[in-house]
């Protein structure tokens, strides 16, 4: 039976409990913070370090490879340093001045097509011209993202985490073995 005698008296919270309650929820908030930063840190940190960490210096990093994989003195270290350098600004020049001529061609199309259509009409095309340029680009990251993904399965191995030495000509690959009796694999 219920005991009708009992009251509920109200939760009285005294001052120093309220600030252990508000410093409490101060403590968790900020945990959260980190922990979510710490982990979009760890998924992102392929993206942003590799770009900014390694700028400029990628040939530094395939000399260092060299010297170990090649046995290269120091001299030869430093005459490669050089030709990787000039080689890769001259790359990046190179995609700079493409990217900007591709941009040129890009701004004299939206010219040319908008001579021809109504401002209606060019609108809309407009729209859907930035919209598949937006598809396109995602696209070719994606791509990239997806053979930098392979390329480290393919170094790593079936699962050991340790480089597996890549053989020339295996099969599948040019100059390799060819199954001319294996059935093909249509996608």
């Amino acid at each position: 039976m219920v005991d009708e005698a009992k009251t509920t008296e109200p939760v009285v919270i005294r001052s120093r409990q309220a600030w252990q309650l508000i410093a409490l929820g101060v403590i968790i908030l900020a945990s959260g913070i980190v922990i979510g930063s710490g982990a979009t840190m760890l998924c992102l940190k392929d993206r942003t370090v590799r770009t900014k960490k390694y700028e400029g210096k990628q040939h530094l990093q395939i000399v260092k490879k060299m010297q170990s994989d090649y046995k290269l003195s120091k001299e030869q270290s430093g005459q490669l340093e050089e030709v990787f350098k000039k080689r890769f600004a001259s790359t990046q020049a190179i995609r700079q001045e493409s990217r900007q001529k591709i941009d040129a061609e890009r701004k004299e199309l939206v010219a040319s097509v908008k001579e021809v259509l109504t401002q209606e009409q060019f609108d809309k095309w407009l729209k859907e011209f930035k919209a598949r340029e937006k598809k396109s680009r995602d696209r070719r990251r994606q791509r990239q993202k997806g053979q930098g993904e392979r390329r480290k399965r393919e170094r790593n191995g079936p699962g050991n985490g340790k480089p597996q030495p890549r053989e020339p000509g295996g099969a599948g690959r040019p100059g390799g073995p060819v199954d001319h009796d294996a059935p093909m694999d249509r996608h």
